[in-house]
């Protein structure tokens, strides 16, 4: 017996080893048989978990704008409502329209950033007094694109921010 011990001990590790390697390719060949048999996510799905995860999914053939055309898209619209609507008082200056400034809410902007691009397009004077007229809102404001016409109040501009922006 112990003249043939070196080659049982290749016989036994050869058969441990083949018997290991066996059992991986079946657990291989029955997760390939799993996913091969699984149907494909839906769509509905696929934007749960998406939404969930903190994106949006949009199709490959939907028209994207940059900052700049929404803006203009949307002071188009906002003049163009302004013409068809009935005024409720009269412009200051016959012949001159409000102006219209737009404010993309982005999810990471503070009341501070807000305020601050409020008064560098001129819709507020003091982004100080602003933001502590203002300080009561600063977690409710809503992602979306702000539209104020003219020179609106701290009040209107608080109502504006903290709209649901669909």
């Amino acid at each position: 017996m112990r003249k043939h011990r070196s080659w049982l001990m290749g016989l036994g590790i050869g058969l441990i080893l083949g018997a290991s390697m066996l059992k991986v390719m079946l657990i291989g060949k029955e997760q390939a048989e799993m996913v091969a048999g699984q149907e494909p996510i839906s769509r509905e799905r696929l934007q749960a978990e998406a939404k969930m995860a903190g994106f949006v999914l949009l199709p490959v053939n939907e028209k994207r704008y940059t900052q700049q055309e929404l803006d203009a898209k949307i002071a188009a619209a906002a003049s163009s409502n302004n013409n068809k609507a009935k005024p409720a008082a009269p412009p200051a200056k016959q012949g001159k329209e409000p102006r219209i400034v737009t404010l993309n809410v982005r999810s990471n902007m503070t009341l501070s950033i807000v305020a601050e691009e409020l008064q560098k397009h001129g819709v507020i004077e003091d982004a100080g007094d602003f933001m502590e007229k203002a300080e009561s809102i600063e977690k409710k404001l809503k992602i979306g694109t702000a539209v104020f016409i003219g020179k609106p109040t701290y009040k209107q501009i608080m109502t504006e921010l903290t709209r649901s922006k669909d």
